[in-house]
């Protein structure tokens, strides 16, 4: 291990404050002797222990130097546990595992997770469940805490692995039931580079090859909430995903398409339910928009009578005092009134804003279905729908990708 750069520390006048450089070379020297120290005594303990002059090294920190980690990441659901992605971490001695923590980023509260079994049921495999949220690619770094029962000292493994975008999904050896949800494109692609993209985001028990036949069937379940994925891939380059997320159909055509380099693809898409969604959405978003033109009208019709009142209430405070009470409780219930309808017409813009918030993610998200100039195009012909409050023909450009 060499030195690192001599880092100066430099004053408000540019001079170089040699104590602290002292200081802080002496700080180093003091690590560095440390581990050197470790380095030698787990030497010696080492070279003992193949001289076989120890009987047992439980109790102290060393371990074997050819002492390795394995991990092995696969999908998990046949436990009692909820469906996840395990990581086994083992030896390939008879040392043990006493704790595993892992790092991963928008997987564990606070971004850490420690596993560590009691010491009754120390050995030298450990299991560490995973649930990841988003179908997304993830490094997770593993440290691992090797020795023996009755080790003081541990010794830190340290591995980094990447999970697949879509870990979260396994074979289903059962048929699928019939779906009625899918999106269908034309792919120009060998169905031997599609197994590379399937091997490559996919956490499959062995890779998946192709070697003849006239299409390529692949039957997934997902972990998450145990729904339906089938991929059908034809010789002749027709292609079909059948699943209900169209999120999860947009981001398997993204990334089969940077996989493959494609700049340009266009499909036909069937999501009844959204679609259903859609309409009810659309219906609603008119539905607010009379309501609002009707609360505006008597919301102008309201401030003409309290103006009037507040005239008559004036008057009757000179005149008549015995009738002002009567105009200020009509006030009163004008304002109540206008209370109301205001908190009406809250609710009804939160309620609006919700809906298109939707109907753009729907959008966005059937523009994902296609490729280059087809997603934007898919975009625009969807805002002039919208514009001119056609929800039939909405529907038929996300099926079709244009009007």
């Amino acid at each position: 291990r060499g030195y690192t750069t001599t880092k100066s520390i430099t004053t408000a006048n540019g001079v170089v404050s040699e104590q602290d450089t002292v200081r802080e070379l002496l700080s180093q020297k003091q690590a560095l002797l440390l581990e050197l120290k470790h380095y030698e005594n787990n030497t010696k303990y080492n070279d003992d222990y193949n001289r076989q002059e120890y009987g047992s090294m439980d109790n102290v920190g060393v371990i074997p130097a050819n002492t390795r980690l394995q991990i092995g990441i696969s999908t998990n659901d046949e436990t009692k546990l909820k469906p996840h992605v395990e990581i086994s971490v083992s030896t390939n001695n008879s040392t043990i595992i006493r704790a595993v923590i892992v790092f991963a980023e928008g997987i564990f509260k606070g971004e850490t997770n420690v596993v560590h079994p009691s010491p009754s049921q120390l050995n030298s495999e450990l299991s560490v469940p995973i649930i990841l949220p988003k179908d997304i690619p993830i490094d997770i770094h593993i440290k691992a805490l090797v020795g023996y029962p009755n080790s003081i000292q541990y010794h830190v493994f340290e591995l980094t692995r990447q999970l697949p975008r879509f870990s979260m999904y396994a074979l289903n050896e059962n048929k699928p039931k019939s779906l009625d949800s899918y999106v269908e494109f034309h792919f120009n692609e060998r169905l031997q580079r599609v197994c590379m993209w399937i091997n490559q985001t996919f956490l499959l028990p062995t890779d998946m090859e192709y070697e003849s036949g006239p299409n390529l069937n692949v039957n997934l379940k997902c972990l998450r909430d145990d729904t339906d994925l089938v991929l059908n891939f034809e010789a002749n380059g027709k292609t079909t995903i059948y699943t209900e997320n169209l999120l999860l159909a947009s981001d398997l055509i993204q990334s089969l398409t940077s996989f493959c380099n494609t700049e340009s693809l266009e499909s036909k898409a069937r999501f009844p339910k959204e679609e259903e969604k859609l309409k009810q959405l659309m219906e609603t978003l008119s539905e607010i928009q009379e309501s609002r033109l009707r609360l505006g009208t008597d919301i102008a019709d309201r401030l003409g009578q309290i103006r009037n009142l507040v005239v008559r209430a004036e008057d009757s405070r000179i005149n008549n005092i015995t009738e002002m009470s009567k105009y200020y409780n009509e006030l009163n219930m004008l304002n109540t009134e206008l209370i109301n309808g205001y908190n009406i017409r809250l609710g009804n813009y939160k309620e609006g804003v919700e809906a298109m918030k939707y109907i753009n993610s729907v959008i966005q998200k059937a523009s994902r279905l296609r490729v280059g100039q087809k997603s934007a195009t898919l975009i625009n012909h969807c805002r002039n729908a919208i514009k001119n409050n056609n929800v039939e023909g909405l529907i038929k450009i996300i099926q079709n990708g244009q009007p």
